[in-house]
């Protein structure tokens, strides 16, 4: 890692902010911002007359999802990151550039780019928890540092910038199979409670959303054992981001737990497990 990088970074963001001071359009970066949770939250942005930036894997699935927010009168950019890559770390500081140099600040940083796999323990590779550390953990915590200075500027001007981490319920409790996965979102979860130990006093406040199982393509495999009345809609996670916002700087909510209100208990077959193992090695070869 050049240690340099973000140093750099930081005085270019704080020159961009500096020009953006006195714009009353609030602007967001949304990883994961494509499809399912992280597409409606982009989308309910829009509406709130934000002005976003949506992060994919890969371009094409950017602009097509950025493409989709502009029919409807969203203000969008598009921007590529592999969170599961090599240069990961490059590509977050080519998002957070893109969106400084786009639209000047910063008001709201919503993580949502996920990936869950599913297998015992004794049969996890090495390779596959790497994926779900990398992706739901170690690019979240990078993407937050290198946005800091343009929500501290945030902060500054309104009393008020906002970290969103969709983090999960197996955030706060286990589950068999879901090793992994389960130990990534914990740790989104000590990461946000530590955000606001460090940065709330400034401001700079944080939240982990932690829902249930939600309806969307990553659900997929659940829906033999799953009703689509037994999950939460993504419109209900979009409405607590309207709530996140409409609340006073004068009032931290560090954590929101979503449950369905149907929920029975989990039995994963072997044919969806099967399933899930060849998405799995579609995804990550």
């Amino acid at each position: 890692m050049n240690e340099s990088r973000p140093h750099d970074l930081v005085k270019r963001i704080q020159a961009e902010a500096e020009k953006a001071k006195s714009s009353d359009r609030r602007s967001a970066i949304v990883t994961g911002g494509t499809q399912g949770i992280g597409y409606g939250l982009a989308r309910l942005l829009g509406e709130m007359n934000y002005t976003v930036t949506v992060v994919g894997r890969d371009q094409g699935r950017s602009e097509s999802g950025a493409c989709a927010l502009r029919k409807l009168g969203c203000v969008v950019s598009a921007a590529q990151a592999d969170f599961s890559s090599d240069d990961a770390e490059e590509q977050i500081d080519n998002v957070v550039e893109q969106h400084s140099q786009r639209f000047g600040r910063l008001d709201l940083l919503v993580n949502s780019a996920g990936v869950a796999m599913r297998g015992p323990l004794e049969q996890m590779s090495t390779k596959r928890m790497d994926v779900q550390l990398d992706v739901n953990l170690r690019s979240l915590m990078l993407i937050v540092q290198r946005s800091l200075p343009m929500l501290r500027h945030a902060a500054d001007e309104h009393g008020r910038a906002l970290i969103v981490n969709v983090a999960s319920v197996l955030g706060t409790e286990g589950r068999p199979q879901m090793s992994s996965y389960v130990a990534a979102k914990h740790g989104v979860v000590g990461f946000t409670r530590a955000l606001n130990c460090e940065l709330s006093a400034i401001g700079v406040q944080s939240v982990a959303i932690c829902p249930g199982l939600v309806d969307t393509s990553l659900a997929d495999l659940y829906r033999e054992d799953f009703t689509t009345d037994q999950m939460i809609p993504v419109e209900d996670v979009a409405e607590t981001l309207r709530y996140l916002l409409r609340v006073s700087p004068r009032t931290l909510v560090p954590e929101v737990t979503l449950l369905p209100s149907r929920r029975p208990p989990i039995s994963l077959r072997a044919d969806a497990l099967a399933q899930a193992r060849a998405h799995e090695r579609r995804q990550i070869t």
